[in-house]
Order: structure tokens, then sequence, then C-alpha cells
């Protein structure tokens, strides 16, 4: 069975475009591994309707770190140190990775791994970030090259 390995930037369950993806994977013969954070204490490791999910804590802090993680890469290097340690334990045969803040991620992990790297763009990121609201805030605009 080939597994792979989704990563969300965010907490899961999230959105239902998330898991119409998983189900339209496993249908298709997938074992698929979620990889997410959580801020609010959800159960690290969990089978969920065949879903093998893994989370790793994040503060708020170094969360709000995403704005500015092309100039200094503290929210990069929190997720290569998450992969990294699911990579020890799995072995996948590919990594997908929703939205762009992580595409930089995922490509370094289709590469050391020699596995291919999906980008999932669910919006236009860009517009996004030029609209949020924490990138609008005086740090924000600092932080971020895309304001």
């Amino acid at each position: 069975m080939k597994k792979i390995l989704m990563v969300l930037d965010h907490e899961f369950p999230s959105d239902i475009r998330v898991k119409k993806e998983i189900k339209t994977l496993q249908e298709r013969g997938f074992e698929v591994h979620l990889a997410c954070f959580t801020k609010i204490g959800r159960i690290l490791t969990e089978e969920l309707n065949g879903i093998h999910i893994h989370r790793k804590p994040i503060s708020e802090l170094l969360h709000k770190t995403h704005v500015g993680c092309l100039k200094f890469p503290i929210y990069f290097n929190f997720w290569r140190h998450f992969l990294n340690q699911l990579f020890e334990k799995h072995s996948f045969n590919f990594i997908h990775i929703h939205d762009l803040p992580l595409a930089k991620v995922g490509y370094e992990f289709g590469k050391k791994y020699a596995i291919p790297f999906y980008l999932d763009l669910h919006e236009n990121w860009p517009d996004y970030v030029r609209e949020a609201r924490h990138t609008n805030t005086l740090l924000g605009r600092l932080l971020s090259s895309n304001t």
C-alpha cells in the first residue's frame, strides 16, 4: 500500500476540503498520514476514520512566526523537526503539502527522500496575506515580504 504524508498548516479536523481529499486518496488505496499542529492540546497521535494523525504542539508565539518565515526560518524549523521525526518512524511514498506557506519545506523533503512532492493551493495565498489582519500590523509589515 502506498503511504502519503499530508502536511496541514492548521488544526485537524479543519475544513471539509481536507477531509474530502483524504477520503478520495483512501478510496484509491492510499494509507494517509496527516501531520498538523495543535494549539489546543488535542491527542498527539491517533487513528480516525483510517487517517493516521500526527500532531505537534505549537505555541501561539511560535505560530505567529509564520508571518516572517521567509526572513527568519523559525517556523520552517518547527516543521522540519516535526517531519524529520515522522520520516524516522515511517517511510512515505509521497508528500502532499496544503497551501503555500510550507511549500519550501515540502520541496526539501521530496528531494531529501526522493519522493514526489505535491503542492495543493487552496486559495490565492499572496492575496490572502496582503489582506490578512496579522500582516497589516506594524510587526506584520516588518516581518512579511508580501505586504
